[in-house]
């Protein structure tokens, strides 16, 4: 885990690197898009999340029979939250605008959004 969060971190210091080479605009609108992508899926990611150390919990507890519930009612939860985070993300894309961000900044943070969207 801790691998994996330092390689992350590593990708959003370059990818902040390479934005900042274009212009501060990028820049911005990488952290205003960014920001709002992680606070719509942030809530039920965690949730979900928390599916994987209850699996870990059963299955080193030999409970095997609850480990396909929980595995279940998380693949249930992910389908039911689906068109909520399509809305909330429809949501954020306009929100931009209202914030008095700059018309070009909007775009950028726009299609920051549409491209971390699920479908």
């Amino acid at each position: 885990m801790v691998v994996s969060q330092g390689a992350f971190a590593l990708m959003i210091f370059t990818d902040r690197y390479f934005l900042a080479q274009l212009g501060p605009v990028h820049m911005a609108a990488a952290l205003g898009g960014g920001v709002a992508w992680f606070f719509s899926i942030s809530l039920l990611n965690g949730i979900l999340a928390y599916a994987t150390a209850l699996v870990a919990q059963y299955l080193g507890a030999q409970e095997l029979h609850k480990c396909s519930r929980v595995i279940t009612q998380g693949i249930i939860m992910a389908l039911a939250s689906t068109p909520l985070l399509i809305l909330v993300g429809f949501a954020m894309r306009n929100i931009f605008a209202g914030m008095g961000h700059a018309p070009d900044q909007v775009e950028l943070e726009k299609n920051l959004l549409h491209n971390f969207d699920v479908l």
